[in-house]
This record gives C-alpha cells, structure tokens and sequence, in this order.
C-alpha cells in the first residue's frame, strides 16, 4: 500500500521525464521539469533547481533572499526505495536543502507553504524532477 506522499512522488514521476546526467567530478544544476505554482502570493517565487553531488547527494534550491524558505522538499531513490522528506532553509542567498539520497535515479517534488524573498506566505501546487545521482 502506497501512502499519499509517495502516490504524489510516482505521479510527479510521470511528469518528470528528463533526467539529469552528472560526471562524478562535475555537478550540473537543472530546473525541475514541473516548477511548483505559487498561488496568494504576488511576487511569486524564484525557479526551482535541482543539483547531483558525488557521494550520492541531492541538493535542491531557489535563488532568493531570506526570509525566503519553507516548502516540504520530497524525494524517493526509485532505485534504492530510501525515502526523505524536509524543508527548504535560507542560507543567505539561497533557500535549498542537501538531501542524502543515495546514488540512482532520484524523483524530487516541492509542495506546501513557501515564503518567497518578500516575505509574502506562497501555497505551492506541487512541481517535480528526475535526476541521476551519482556515488
């Protein structure tokens, strides 16, 4: 029996058909295939990018100024079945979070309550990626 979370995560999979490819000393950023909506919120939110580490790690962003940050940041390892679930947290630049994924083709989503760089409270439709994670 799937829970809600992970049937969102298989759905978002089928939207999120291209997949990232990233040399074991290189990581490449991406937007995700599927960006999240924002909704009640006028100054919206900043693209969502995913990046793959080496040592099998995920890292998950968007270019704004706190107090941007929130947002619940899913992911599923379709090749592993490791599951996690977080927050996006500002770093001063950035709202992201790194996730220990594991190496495999990771499916990540971001849905929930985002507040973008203005400080205004974003409810975000659900977007999603694909990505290749490397050891």
């Amino acid at each position: 029996m799937f829970s809600a979370s992970a049937a969102r995560i298989l759905a978002t999979a089928v939207l999120a058909t291209a997949t990232m490819y990233v040399g074991s000393a290189v990581a490449l950023a991406a937007p995700f295939n599927v960006q999240p909506t924002p909704t009640i919120c006028p100054g919206g939110m900043g693209p969502v990018d995913v990046t793959a580490l080496p040592g099998g790690r995920l890292v998950v962003s968007v270019p704004e100024p706190p107090p941007a940050g929130g947002g619940r940041v899913v992911w599923v390892n379709t090749s592993t079945g490791a599951t996690g679930i977080t927050t996006l947290t500002n770093n001063g630049n950035r709202a992201e979070v790194v996730a220990d994924t594991g190496p495999g083709t990771v499916i990540t989503t971001i849905d929930g309550v985002y507040t973008n760089g203005a400080g205004q409270p974003c409810v975000l439709a659900q977007g999603g990626v694909g990505t290749t994670v490397v050891p």
